[in-house]
């Protein structure tokens, strides 16, 4: 059982950079706007 927190603990983290890039990119969107 304890192999198995692996995959887990990593697709967490994953997720947990994904919500960091989308929060990244949405307020670099909004700072974008001035540069479109």
């Amino acid at each position: 059982m304890g192999e198995l927190l692996w995959p887990v603990d990593t697709n967490r983290v994953e997720i947990e950079m994904l919500k960091i890039a989308v929060v990244v990119l949405m307020e670099s969107a909004q700072d974008g706007d001035n540069f479109t």
